[in-house]
Parts: C-alpha cells; structure tokens; sequence
C-alpha cells in the first residue's frame, strides 16, 4: 500500500486548531458552571384499556355455584328417593332410566358449581395479577407465582388463558433474560421485541468484529481500540446536543471514522497508518468538542462564546475532509485490486472466445 501522508492531510487541521485554541482558553475562564435542573417528562396517558372488567364474570361465578349447588341439593331427594326402592323392590327399566337421568341432573349441578369456583378463583388471580403490576406494563412470571402462590408453569398456562380470552386485552408473553415476563402494552411488547432484534443485531455484529479484530497484531488492535472509544464518546456528544449543524457535522464524522476503522479491520496491515490519526488528530477534535459542549451548558452566550463555537463547526468540517482523503487513500489499493480483476476477467473470456476482443475494458 502507498504511504499516506498524514502530515499533509492534518495541515488544514493543525492550522485552524492552533489560531481557535486561544480562543477557547479565553472562553474557558468566562464558563460559569451549568446549572443543572432536572426535567420532567409528561408520560402520555394510556387510552385504549388494558385490561378486560370482570367484575361480570364474577358475577357469573356466582350465579354458577349458587345455581349448580342449589340444583344438585334440589336433585338429590329425586335420586334418594328412585334409588333406595331400587334396592328393596328390585330394578326395573323404567327405575333404571328415570335413576340415570336424576343422576346426570344432580352431577351436571355439581359441576355447574365447581366451575363457578373455578372462575371465581380465577378472577381473583386475575385481580391479583393486575394489582402486582402497580400500573406498569412488564413484570416478571415469577414474581406473579409467589404472590398467588401457584409455580411458574401454572402462572404461565394461566397468563396465557387470559390473553387468548382478551382479560388482558394487549398481553404478550415473553422472555427478558432468564426470566419470563408478562408484558401488557402493545407498545411496550413492540419496544420489546426492536430490543431483541437489537440485541441480535449487536451480539452478531461484535462476533464478526472479534473475528475481524483476531487477524490483526496486538499494536493494531489497540489503535483500532483507541478508535473505536473516541466514536462511542464523539456519538455520545452527538446524541447531547441539539443543533441541527453541529448534529449533521458529528454525524459525517462518526460515519467516515467508523468506514476507516471497518477498512482497517478488513485489510491488515493498514492500522499503523492511523498512528497520527489516534495521537493527535482525534484528542484534537475531542478537545475541541468538549469546549463546544461546555459553551452549550451556558444559559446565556456572549459573542465571543457563539464565535468560538462557530470556529470549532468550521474545524470539524476541516477534520471531516481530511478524514475522507485518508478513507480514499486506504481504499486506492482496493480499488487497484478490483479494477486488476476485472481486467483478468476480462482477458480470460476474450482468450475462451466467450467475449469479443473489441468489448474488453481498456486499462
């Protein structure tokens, strides 16, 4: 690869760092430490319901025990009294017939009643649930089977019930570490999953960076390193503060400097180059950057102040067009590589007559 010279691409840099450093000395002793104050966020107010109200299907759990227990009580004088001549006097057809259908009255009682148990239970496990939320919308399975005392299977089998009968009517089942969780917002279980595929996106992203990272020397890595911790910091500013300028500005320069450092990481070899790069260049830029964000916390800007932010701006955009050269530069061989391969390519079809000779790409 040709040697980048980095001096030549840092001289914009070091002349327009070195004409604003005294003006950022000169701010620095006019900073008055920012007031802090702490904001409040007005949380909108969830409109569409969460939860289905039971209070009828209590009310249905009641009038199952009290018709179920009342009719089999009703039923049972009927099947004494069929069933005790029965064994005195003999079986006949007729007795057998009538015993059976007295019998299937006095269970079809019983069990009336013991489902309005169940659902009355069940509606108090529901109450149960919704009460351990405390307005929430995310808690833990396990947390749900201590309070009614049930294990976490039962719990589970039971949230689930209730969200395909809509007593939750956004209720989502899912998994947040080792733990399952009842989640009962559509919004929150959207949140949920974006935070999945996230997580996915990262663990499969640092395993192909670790990969990449493995071919490179132990002094390489930990240039890449060096740079890779001046992004995190220089997107972390970038996410504080509000400007539309200085936002679209830090944003060109996190994506040049993460195209560098992934070049890097694909083409061994290269990371010494940044050598500059990491010494100077970016501790230059981060200095800069923390004076702007110290001028932001001002309250109040003097002139002088929104000057020297104005110069930083115009700074990063230097820093910016420099970077882009040195991306250029580590991607000249590349280039070279691929343009080499489209004329072997190219030589090969015209040599196996699959491509007229006048139709090749001309070097």
């Amino acid at each position: 690869m040709a040697e980048i010279d980095l001096d030549k691409l840092g001289e914009q840099i070091s002349s327009a760092t070195d004409s604003i450093g005294k003006m950022v000395d000169v701010v620095r002793t006019s900073l008055r430490p920012a007031i802090s104050s702490g904001s409040r966020w007005n949380q909108k107010i969830q409109k569409q319901p969460l939860y289905k109200k039971t209070s009828g299907e209590k009310t249905g759990s009641v009038f199952q025990m009290v018709f179920g227990f009342g009719g089999a009580a009703m039923m049972l004088p009927f099947v004494l009294g069929t069933l005790i001549p029965m064994l005195f006097r003999g079986i006949s057809f007729g007795g057998i017939f009538g015993l059976i259908m007295e019998f299937l009255l006095f269970a079809g009682g019983i069990t009336l009643g013991f489902l309005g148990i169940r659902k009355k239970q069940r509606v108090q496990r529901f109450r149960e649930y919704v009460e351990a939320l405390q307005g929430k919308d995310f808690i833990e399975i396990a947390r749900l089977a201590a309070r009614t005392g049930k294990n976490t299977k039962f719990v589970k089998n039971d949230l689930q019930d209730m969200i395909d009968e809509r007593w939750f009517l956004q209720g989502h089942l899912g998994t947040a570490g080792d733990s399952d969780v009842l989640i009962t917002s559509d919004e929150t279980y959207k949140n949920y999953m974006e935070s999945l595929e996230t997580q996915r996106r990262a663990i499969a992203e640092e395993e192909a960076n670790d990969e990449l990272l493995a071919a490179l020397s132990e002094s390489e890595r930990a240039i890449v390193r060096e740079g890779e911790k001046y992004l995190t910091k220089i997107k972390e500013a970038n996410d504080l503060l509000p400007g539309e300028v200085i936002t679209a500005k830090l944003s060109r320069l996190e994506n040049v400097i993460r195209r560098i450092l992934d070049e890097v990481k694909k083409r061994p070899g290269t990371a010494n180059d940044l050598r500059k790069l990491m010494n100077y260049y970016l501790p230059t830029t981060w200095k800069l950057l923390e004076s702007y964000q110290e001028i932001e916390k001002e309250p109040f800007k003097t002139p002088q102040m929104i000057t020297t932010q104005q110069q930083i701006e115009k700074t990063i955009d230097t820093v910016n067009d420099a970077f882009e050269k040195l991306l250029d530069e580590l991607f000249r061989d590349t280039a070279w590589d691929i343009n080499s391969d489209i004329s072997v390519l190219n030589t090969m079809l015209v040599q196996e007559g699959l491509k007229d000779a006048e139709m090749s790409i001309k070097k």
